[in-house]
C-alpha cells in the first residue's frame, strides 16, 4: 500500500522487476522417479500405473536381474507425457543419480505362513544394495521401501545411511498404503458405504501381527461394536494371507496402493499441501522414545516426511498395539543387528508387563499432548 501511494505505476513496475531479478523464482521441480525391481510382479504393474501419472516427468526402470529395455519399449507405446528410460542390470548408479524418488518393490510373500525372518532373508541383499548406492550417489532422494518386511528393512536402511553419514529420517519411508486400502475396502463392505469415501488410518506395522486399523477414527464414522471391530481388525490384518490362501499373488492391489502413495510423494515434492498418508517411518518426540519406528499418520512435504502424527485410539486398539509392540521391536532389532552384528535388547522390552505399562503411559502422554482424553 505504501509503494502504491508514493510511487507512480511505471516506477513501481520497474522496482518490482528489479527485485524479481535479485530473487528469481525457482524453476518448478520436474520429478524423476526410479523404479527398482521393475520386472517383478508388483514392479511391472506399478510401472504401468506410474507411466500414466502426469505429475512424473521421467520414469526410470531398473532391475538387478534383467535388462528392462524391452519392457520400457512396450510402456513407451502408451501416449502419456511421462518420459521413460530403461537401464541395464549393471547400471544402478546411473538409474538413481539425479532421481527425486526411488522405489524398491517386489519380493512379496508367495505362500501363506511365510515368517518375517524368511522375508527379510529373501529381500535384505536387494534393499541394502540399493541403500548403499543411494547413500553414496544420491542421499537426497526419497527412498520408498515397499518390500516386506518393512519393519526390519526401514531400520536396516537407516543404519546403512548412518554408516555413510548421510542419514536423513525424512528420506526413508516404508510404504503401508496397501493396508489402508484393504481397511477402506473391508469397512465399506461391512457398513454398506462407498469404498472411495472411506478413510481408515493404520498404525503399528505391516504384518498380520502388527497391522492395526484405527477403526474408531474412520471417516465417515463407524459405530462402535466390539464384535464388528474385532472382525474388521482381523480381516484387515490378515488380508494378504487370505489372498494367498485363495491363490492370488497379491501384486495388482499392492501396485495400485504403492502408486497412490508415490503420487502423494511427487505432489508433495512439487509443493502441494495436505499430502497425508500412513507410512512406516522414524518417529520423534514421545512416541520415538518408545518405538523408534512405527506406522503412523505422515504428512509429506518437499523434503519427504514433514511430520508424524498418532491418532486417538480406543481401548481395543490400545490392546492390539500393546500386543504388536514386541513384534515391531523384534523386527527393528533384526534390521539393525544385520548392519551392526551385535545389538543388545533394551531391558524395558524383556519383561512384557513393563512393556505394557510403558506403552500405556506413552499413549496417554500422546493423547494428553493432543488434547485428547484417554479411554481407559
Amino acid at each position: 500500500m505504501f509503494l502504491q501511494s508514493k510511487l507512480a505505476p511505471s516506477v513501481l513496475n520497474k522496482t518490482l522487476r528489479f527485485l524479481s531479478s535479485l530473487c528469481p523464482p525457482k524453476d518448478p521441480i520436474k520429478p524423476v522417479v526410479t523404479l527398482l525391481d521393475a520386472l517383478s510382479s508388483a514392479g511391472s504393474n506399478l510401472a504401468l500405473l506410474l507411466k500414466q501419472n502426469p505429475d512424473i516427468h521421467e520414469l526410470r526402470l531398473f532391475d538387478e536381474d534383467h535388462d528392462t529395455n524391452a519392457f520400457a519399449c512396450d510402456l513407451n507405446e502408451i501416449d502419456t507425457r511421462t518420459k521413460l528410460k530403461s537401464f541395464s542390470c549393471k547400471s544402478m548408479k546411473n538409474a538413481i543419480t539425479g532421481a527425486h524418488v526411488v522405489i524398491s518393490t517386489g519380493g512379496c510373500q508367495e505362500k501363506p505362513g511365510t515368517t518375517q525372518r524368511e522375508l527379510f532373508d529373501k529381500n535384505l541383499d536387494n534393499v541394502r544394495n540399493a541403500a548403499m548406492f543411494l547413500a553414496e550417489f544420491n542421499p537426497e532422494a526419497v527412498y520408498c521401501i515397499a518390500k516386506p518386511p518393512i519393519e526390519a528393512l526401514v531400520p536396516m536402511v537407516a543404519e546403512e545411511y548412518k554408516k555413510a553419514e548421510t542419514y536423513d529420517p525424512r528420506k526413508v519411508i516404508g510404504v503401508t498404503t496397501v493396508a489402508s486400502m484393504i481397511a477402506n475396502t473391508f469397512i465399506a463392505e461391512h457398513t454398506n458405504k462407498d469404498p472411495g469415501e472411506v478413510l481408515c488410518p493404520i498404525i503399528g506395522g505391516l504384518s498380520p501381527k502388527t497391522t492395526i486399523p484405527v477403526v474408531s477414527q474412520t471417516k465417515p464414522n463407524v459405530q462402535f461394536n466390539p464384535d464388528l471391530y474385532k472382525k474388521l481388525q482381523e480381516a484387515i490384518a490378515h488380508g494378504e494371507e487370505t489372498l494367498l490362501c485363495k491363490g492370488s499373488l497379491f501384486c495388482y492391489s499392492k501396485a495400485v496402493a504403492i502408486s497412490r502413495f508415490i503420487d502423494l510423494v511427487v505432489k508433495a515434492l512439487k509443493g502441494e499441501k495436505h499430502c497425508v498418508e500412513c507410512a512406516f517411518v522414524a518417529q520423534t518426540g514421545h512416541i520415538g522414545e518408545f518405538l523408534p519406528y512405527m506406522t503412523s499418520i505422515v504428512k509429506l512435504g518437499p523434503q519427504g516426511v514433514m511430520s508424524t502424527h498418532m491418532p486417538k485410539i480406543n481401548e481395543m486398539e490400545t490392546s492390539r498395539l500393546r500386543a504388536a509392540v514386541p513384534h515391531i521391536v523384534e523386527n527393528i532389532l533384526l534390521g539393525q543387528t544385520f548392519i551392526h552384528g551385535d545389538f543388545s535388547v533394551p531391558p524395558k522390552f524383556k519383561v512384557k508387563r513393563t512393556c505394557d505399562e510403558l506403552l500405556k503411559q506413552k499413549v496417554q502422554e500422546c493423547n494428553r499432548v493432543a488434547g485428547i482424553q484417554y479411554i481407559n
